[in-house]
């Protein structure tokens, strides 16, 4: 919530007569998106009919594949938002003329990159490894994660702190580097870059999570430890809150939401943009299948996330009036 009501000032600060709206679309960007939602319309039709026998020939709560992005594939939105932060805070000392307002909007924003740096390790590192070592302990599959709200034993306070800290100092550091020799168009870029990507994770985040709570499905492995009668339902059905959130899955959100860091590089850098499209499409896809394979989630929840989050981050894109990759020829406009 305080980060939401954050963002909102930064826009009130940042976009009021400086960003230009631009709804160019490209040839590629017409052709992917025409791809991806094709592609998934197949696959959630499919995983209408075999959700639970695809669950059942792949699922492996022991799987290291599984339990690896489990624990380390959670923190895209995260990421995303540390960075943009960051960006806002350094924006405000470099540009910023009055003392009180550069200092008070640069601290804020990097208080708030520290908090989601804090959430990265506590909400997930710490918090998953832990829960995958207490599950070894008493006999546990590994994957059985906890993560509805029954809770896992954590590391430390200290060590959530320190690691937290440390991660900061050198992240921050390293943006530094990044930015110093940044001049004034493509810091303005990168303020609006940073200003529209926050919405777009709160959109993505607020979307899935409200969603979750309605579904009220049940987890594969909830399913194979109880009833079957009674507690699979297939995708399209409604079963109120009941503390059960597998549809759609956040994971896979937080997966996907890391090809909004393609928008952080500057426009002339076409190699970099390729390979951050790519790594960002594929660390979204590995994240969704790992979901399936560790029976997190059914093929219908990572489908339909998938689907939400890239719907989300490219209209983010037309708001922004940026492209994945920017040597695509534009379509005419009418």
């Amino acid at each position: 919530m305080l980060h939401l009501m954050y963002s909102k000032a930064l826009v009130e600060i940042g976009l009021k007569g400086s960003m230009k709206m631009d709804n160019e679309v490209t040839r590629g960007e017409v052709k992917g998106i025409k791809i991806f939602w094709g592609v998934a319309l197949i696959l959630l039709l499919i995983a209408t009919f075999f959700d639970q026998q695809i669950s059942e020939a792949v699922m492996n709560q022991n799987s290291w594949f599984g339990n690896f992005f489990q624990n380390y594939g959670d923190a895209g939105d995260l990421i995303i938002l540390f960075i943009a932060s960051e960006i806002i805070g350094f924006y405000a000392l470099h540009k910023f003329k009055h003392v009180g307002v550069k200092y008070t909007v640069a601290l804020g924003a990097f208080a708030f990159a520290y908090n989601q740096m804090f959430n990265v390790w506590g909400r997930d590192y710490l918090y998953y490894t832990a829960s995958m070592i207490n599950n070894y302990r008493h006999h546990l599959p590994l994957g059985l994660a906890n993560n509805d709200g029954t809770g896992a034993p954590l590391f430390s306070a200290t060590l959530q702190w320190t690691t937290a800290i440390v991660s900061f100092v050198i992240f921050t550091y390293l943006i530094h580097l990044w930015l110093r020799n940044k001049n004034d168009a493509q810091f303005d870029y990168l303020l609006k870059a940073a200003l529209v990507g926050i919405f777009v994770v709160e959109a993505a985040e607020l979307a899935i999570n409200k969603m979750k709570d309605i579904w009220g499905r049940f987890r594969p492995y909830e399913y194979s430890n109880n009833n079957p009668a009674e507690k699979f339902t297939p995708w399209y059905h409604l079963n109120g809150i009941n503390g059960h959130k597998s549809f759609p899955s956040g994971h896979t959100m937080a997966g996907w939401l890391v090809l909004w860091a393609t928008f952080f590089v500057d426009r002339q850098n076409l190699k970099s943009q390729k390979y951050l499209t790519a790594f960002g499409i594929i660390f979204g896809i590995v994240v969704a299948l790992s979901r399936i394979r560790i029976g997190a989630h059914w093929a219908s929840d990572t489908i339909v996330s998938s689907t939400i989050v890239v719907t989300i981050i490219f209209a983010g894109s037309r708001l922004l009036g940026a492209h994945f990759i920017e040597n695509n020829e534009t379509l005419p406009q009418n």
